[in-house]
């Protein structure tokens, strides 16, 4: 895994799949919406493969990318490597989201980043008692 080193993702504005961004436009079947997810930028299926933590900031009135993109990406994530959600009232949009969210998007950012050390710190702890109790059984 080339990416087996990486404590966490954060992503701003995230599309769930192609198709679910463009549903929002044309109205599509939301039956057809899931079948046609895994054919455009299928992010909804593939981040159920990363293991890391990942945070989303998506704003309430992004007309690009719609805020239930980041909510259905964000639901999709086991709970475990799941960063609660920070979704930004008006005005925030595609792209004004860290302006209009200002000390509230740089709080959740470094409480992230945090939360990613800690359990990069947490997980070192336990390689190094796994590998001193491998230690001590071929000591015996």
């Amino acid at each position: 895994k080339e990416f087996s080193n990486l404590g966490g993702v954060f992503l701003i504005s995230p599309i769930a799949s192609a198709i679910r961004c463009l549903s929002i436009c044309s109205h599509l079947p939301s039956s057809f919406v899931s079948s046609m997810d895994k054919y455009v930028i299928p992010n909804i299926d593939n981040i159920k493969k990363v293991h890391c933590l990942v945070g989303i900031v998506h704003g309430k009135s992004d007309s690009v990318v719609p805020c239930s993109n980041g909510q259905e990406l964000a639901n999709s994530c086991p709970s475990w490597n799941r960063f609660p959600i920070l979704i930004v009232g008006p005005p925030a949009d595609h792209s004004n989201l860290e302006a209009v969210a200002g000390s509230l998007f740089i709080e959740n950012f470094i409480t992230f980043c945090e939360t990613v050390e800690e359990r990069s710190s947490r997980n070192k702890t336990l390689m190094n008692k796994d590998a001193d109790d491998l230690q001590s059984f071929f000591d015996m």
